[in-house]
C-alpha cells in the first residue's frame, strides 16, 4: 500500500471568465420540507470494513493512494468519483479518516443481506427512474450537519471495458453551486479490470485512487446563467477524473 505525500488543504478556484441523480428533477418541491441529520453508522461495522480492507486491497489489488492535495477533514464536503466496480465506497474512504454517507442505488436496498448492509450505512437511496424531492432534501441534509457526501455522477456503475467514464447525470455541479460545498474529486483506475461486470467474485490486479485537488465551486462563471455555470463545471470535474484513468 503506497501514499503520496499531502500538502496542506486547499481549493481549486477559477477565473470567474474562463449522484449519481437528477438533481433538477428532483429539486421541485424541495423547499416544501426538511429531512433530519443522516444519524451515525454502527461505529463497530465501520471499524471492522476499515480493518478488512487494510489487509484485503494492499495484498490482493495492491493499493496506491495518490494524495495532489489534503481536503477538508470537517464541514460539508462532495465526494464525486468514477464508479467502475462494487469496491469504490470502501476503497476512496480507505484513505479518508471521516465517513462518507454515499448515495447507493434504491434497488440494492431490496437485496437479501446487501440492502440491510446498506441501510446500516446509512446509505441515501436514489431511485434512477422517478427521483424523489426526498432524495435531495436528504442529500443537503447530509452537507448541512457538516459531513462529506458521496456521489457516483455515472448514476451506475461504468460500461466500458477498460473503466472509461459513462456520461454523467446531471445533478453534481447544480448541488456544489447550490450549497457552497467543496467538491473532492477522486479517480479510480483498475477495479473495473478487477472487477468486471456480470463476474460474482473480484480478481487480483493493481488498483490506483487518485484524490485530486479540493474544487470551489462558489467562484465558478460567478455571474453567468446557472445552466452554463453547471455545465462548465461538470466538464472540469469529469476532465479531473478522467485525467488519472
Amino acid at each position: 500500500m503506497e501514499f503520496v505525500r499531502e500538502d496542506e488543504p486547499t481549493s481549486v478556484r477559477p477565473k470567474s471568465t474562463g449522484a449519481s441523480f437528477d438533481f433538477g428533477r428532483a429539486s421541485r418541491g424541495l423547499r416544501s420540507g426538511r429531512s433530519e441529520g443522516p444519524g451515525e453508522p454502527p461505529r463497530a461495522l465501520v471499524r471492522f470494513e476499515r480493518l478488512f480492507a487494510q489487509g484485503y486491497f494492499p495484498v490482493f489489488h495492491r493499493v496506491e493512494f495518490r494524495v495532489l492535495r489534503a481536503w477538508p477533514e470537517s464541514g460539508p464536503l462532495i465526494v464525486a468519483a468514477n464508479h467502475p466496480s462494487y469496491f469504490d465506497p470502501f476503497v476512496v474512504g480507505m484513505r479518508m479518516k471521516r465517513y462518507v454517507y454515499w448515495m447507493a442505488w434504491a434497488s440494492i436496498f431490496t437485496w437479501p443481506l446487501i440492502g440491510a448492509l446498506t441501510e446500516l450505512h446509512r446509505a441515501l437511496p436514489v431511485d434512477l427512474e422517478r427521483p424523489k424531492p426526498s432524495t435531495l432534501r436528504r442529500a443537503l441534509a447530509v452537507l448541512e450537519s457538516g459531513e462529506a457526501l458521496g456521489v457516483f455522477p455515472e448514476g451506475e456503475r461504468t460500461s466500458g471495458e477498460n473503466g472509461e467514464m459513462d456520461p454523467w447525470k446531471p445533478g453534481l455541479a447544480r448541488l456544489g453551486l447550490e450549497t457552497g460545498a467543496p467538491i473532492l474529486p477522486v479517480s479510480i483506475k483498475g477495479a473495473r479490470r478487477c472487477w468486471p461486470k456480470g463476474r460474482p467474485y473480484p480478481l487480483p490486479g493493481k488498483i490506483v485512487v487518485t484524490y485530486h485537488p479540493v474544487v470551489d465551486p462558489r467562484p465558478w462563471l460567478e455571474g453567468a446563467p446557472r445552466s452554463e455555470r453547471e455545465t462548465a463545471l461538470t466538464a472540469q470535474l469529469a476532465r479531473t477524473i478522467a485525467c488519472a484513468l
